[in-house]
């Protein structure tokens, strides 16, 4: 529960700040002291200036992002709220985490494309899988971008207030009140003898 929920909190942080990072995803996530979750390598992302912002949410245009964690409407090649694509990779991040997986692996690109349009509702999800887990998933995996779980009106209150989250505080993540599940024996800040 605690790394999703710091995912979503740096997430809607960025998205406060007009900042869309466009490539979540487990790769760009590091564990720092204190077993805090932090967002790493920005280097896609878009900032919204406060010219397009009165226009249009729907202004980013490229293809970026990795292929596993992409939201269709990027697959797409139309234009595309950035801030809702970065709540699909949380979906597809969240998906990971608890299944070990992505929902929608394929050897070739066209095949991850086919089944990310395909959507959600091909996705077999393993049995071990709490419900409100598999029914949070879903609704941040929406196609429709307007109907994804954090992309409505009260944004990403809705994800927090979802019922899979009830049993930790967000309150308790940004005080960071949780004593880490394993914290490795390091000489120094620079000692990097835990990594391959």
């Amino acid at each position: 529960y605690r790394y999703i929920r710091q995912l979503m909190s740096a997430v809607q942080y960025c998205h406060s700040r007009g900042v869309a990072h466009r490539d979540i995803k487990p790769e760009n996530l590091l564990l720092a002291a204190g077993d805090q979750l932090k967002i790493a390598d920005f280097g896609l992302a878009f900032l919204l200036s406060g010219e397009s912002e009165s226009k249009t949410w729907n202004m980013a245009q490229s293809k970026c992002g990795t292929a596993l964690y992409a939201a269709p409407e990027i697959w797409k090649g139309v234009e595309y709220n950035p801030f809702s694509a970065d709540i699909w990779s949380v979906g597809i991040v969240l998906y990971c985490m608890l299944c070990g997986y992505p929902p929608f692996y394929d050897e070739q690109p066209f095949g991850i494309y086919q089944k990310i349009v395909a959507g959600v509702k091909k996705v077999k999800f393993p049995g071990h899988l709490d419900p409100r887990a598999k029914q949070l998933i879903m609704a941040l995996l929406r196609e429709d971008h307007t109907q994804r779980l954090g992309c409505q009106k009260a944004g990403a209150h809705d994800i927090r207030k979802h019922r899979w989250f009830k049993p930790i505080s967000f309150k308790r993540i940004r005080a960071v009140a949780f004593k880490p599940p394993f914290v490795p024996k390091i000489r120094s800040a620079l000692d990097a003898s835990c990594f391959e």
